[in-house]
């Protein structure tokens, strides 16, 4: 709906239902990494795919996201949406 897209939700139609567990996170990362015996490397994150649409909307949604971001006292990065991770184990 906020990219604009009519048939968003509808059968057929993305976005699609989600699942979410909280070791997909970067707090749920590190724990997992240190509770067995892993170390994290490097961490690379990339913003996203930018929108190609001009306006409002184009400008709206990276300041929502810092709104986001702000509210949640960093937990949520407006910074970044994926992460890559290079993980190595502990000798």
């Amino acid at each position: 709906y906020v990219k604009g897209y009519k048939n968003a939700g509808k059968p057929g139609f993305g976005p699609y239902r989600t699942h979410y567990n909280p070791i997909v996170s970067r707090r749920g990362m590190r724990k997992f990494c240190n509770e067995n015996n892993m170390v994290i490397e490097a961490e690379y994150g990339w913003k996203g795919e930018q929108s190609s649409k001009q306006g409002t909307m184009k400008m709206l949604i990276p300041l929502l996201s810092k709104v986001v971001s702000v509210i949640s006292l960093g937990l949520l990065d407006a910074k970044h949406a994926d992460l890559i991770y290079i993980i190595s184990f502990v000798k």
